[in-house]
């Protein structure tokens, strides 16, 4: 069994890594990353801290679309591609396939995180010209790796059986709504409405 999640996973990996439109995401992501030296110089106030903040920022945007984009179209590029049905002709069982096509994307983001990671440290070392540097950027972005981790199993999950489009809607909706949990709790307490204050606490 391992072995066939293995195998599956690893094969997702060379088909993510040579996707041209992850190269244009990361590419992006790294060219934002390498302006927030610039913009620290514009800006007022701890210039380390808003180059950690945007560059942080920026992974988790990034992130999300690699994420949300890649795990949508797992199963219905294989549905395309009818490379599905051989795969499942072989004694390979359904959630051997799920779970090794998601494998194989969370370390394809493993990779792609580190390297966000990796550029936004040497551009916030940079900036202090050899001083001491915060390696706590890296315990961020792992933070931020698990949850894209959790957004490709929830991607994966909706593309076994809707479409790419309401999978990217489901899963964006989730994490909008995970997000926002705090912000709707506090405006819920403050409502003069009962019924609203005790929604509101679910």
């Amino acid at each position: 069994m391992f072995r066939r999640i293995f195998f599956i996973a690893a094969n997702t990996f060379r088909e993510t890594i040579r996707n041209k439109i992850l190269y244009a995401i990361l590419a992006f992501a790294l060219f934002v990353i390498g302006m927030t030296f610039f913009l620290a110089d514009l800006s007022v106030g701890d210039f380390a801290r808003i180059i950690a903040d945007v560059g942080l920022a920026s992974i988790h945007i990034f992130g999300v679309i690699m994420a949300v984009f890649l795990g949508i179209t797992l199963v219905s590029n294989e549905v395309d591609r009818k490379t599905i049905y051989i795969l499942l002709s072989k004694p390979v069982r359904r959630f051997e396939f799920i779970f090794g096509k998601t494998l194989g994307l969370s370390i394809t983001l493993l990779f792609t995180t580190l390297a966000m990671a990796t550029v936004l440290f040497l551009v916030h070392l940079s900036y202090r010209y050899g001083g001491r540097s915060e390696v706590g950027i890296f315990i961020a972005a792992a933070g931020i790796y698990m949850e894209l981790v959790l957004l490709t199993c929830l991607a994966s999950l909706f593309s076994t059986f809707t479409t790419p489009v309401l999978s990217a809607i489901f899963t964006l909706s989730l994490f909008l709504v995970g997000h926002l949990t705090k912000y709707l709790y506090v405006l819920g307490e403050q409502s003069k409405v009962e019924a609203v204050r005790w929604a509101s606490r679910f």
